[in-house]
């Protein structure tokens, strides 16, 4: 799932680390799955983005869609815009 959400990035991308963490060991009733995921961008500093959520899948799902909207963000800075 991260490599095919990161795919466009590959070429721009250094390293990727995902870490996942079940925060509480007694069943409770909220979200306790947690996602962390850190992307080294070539000539950027690392961008990371976070999400819990009730199942890993969730998680991991709600953490790329942020991670990719992050790397969206600090790629589009390279690009000049016209009238910018």
């Amino acid at each position: 799932m991260v490599r095919e959400r990161l795919a466009r990035f590959e070429d721009r991308l250094t390293r990727v680390e995902v870490h996942v963490v079940d925060e509480s060991a007694p069943p409770t009733r909220q979200p306790d799955k947690r996602c962390a995921i850190e992307a080294r961008p070539a000539g950027f500093d690392p961008v990371a983005a976070t999400e819990t959520a009730e199942t890993i899948d969730q998680a991991t799902v709600g953490a790329l869609t942020k991670l990719v909207t992050a790397l969206e963000r600090t790629f589009g800075k390279t690009t000049t815009r016209k009238g910018h």
